[in-house]
């Protein structure tokens, strides 16, 4: 619950969904799980992130309860930036996106409307990448 953790409900569905989208490959390799623990414990959530990383939740627990279209958009932006970083998309990564468009009540839309705002952004910002990044 939103009060154990002491984070607004909001932030703590955010954050499980991001663990969640980690995974959406089937997988949540060491560096990525190193990765998403080094971004938690620079905000003092370690201990948190990794309780969510240890016990995978359902997706439709995940988005349980969201009603505001705004936040809807917002959870699967998230999702789709977090799936789409590596650049590609992969067909169980696919298979999450759809699910969980579904589960937020999203029509084809506003999901192809995002995923084209966000790859956009994802695209400007490794064009802009300096070689040794």
């Amino acid at each position: 619950p939103a009060e154990e953790s002491g984070l607004p409900a909001p932030v703590l569905q955010l954050m499980r969904l991001m663990v969640s989208a980690a995974r959406a490959d089937g997988e949540l390799g060491p560096r990525e799980r190193e990765r998403i623990l080094a971004e938690a414990r620079e905000v003092g959530a370690e201990a948190l992130v990794l309780r969510e990383i240890e016990t995978p939740r359902p997706l439709g627990e995940l988005v349980a309860g969201v009603t505001d279209p705004h936040f809807k958009e917002q959870l699967y932006t998230l999702a789709f930036t977090i799936v789409r970083a590596d650049e590609a998309v992969s067909g169980g990564e696919r298979i999450y996106l759809a699910q969980l468009a579904h589960r937020l009540s999203l029509d084809a839309a506003a999901v192809s409307r995002i995923e084209t705002d966000v790859a956009a952004r994802i695209d400007a910002a490794i064009a802009t990448r300096e070689p040794n990044d």
